[in-house]
């Protein structure tokens, strides 16, 4: 995606890579995740189901 500042005029790309199993991302085009960036996604999907529980 672009990104357009109108105020300081600056232009960002930004490129996001999934690394879970969604349609489209890298694992699912075949890409193994190495056991670090396993063990983070775990880390991360925890951390975020604990902060979606508290909200409710």
């Amino acid at each position: 995606m672009f990104v357009h500042h109108n105020f300081t005029g600056i232009e960002r790309h930004v490129v996001i890579d999934a690394v879970d199993t969604c349609p489209g991302g890298l694992v699912a085009a075949g890409w193994a995740a190495p056991q670090t960036v396993v063990d983070e996604r775990a880390a991360l999907t925890a951390a975020l189901e604990r902060a979606t529980h508290r909200k409710r």
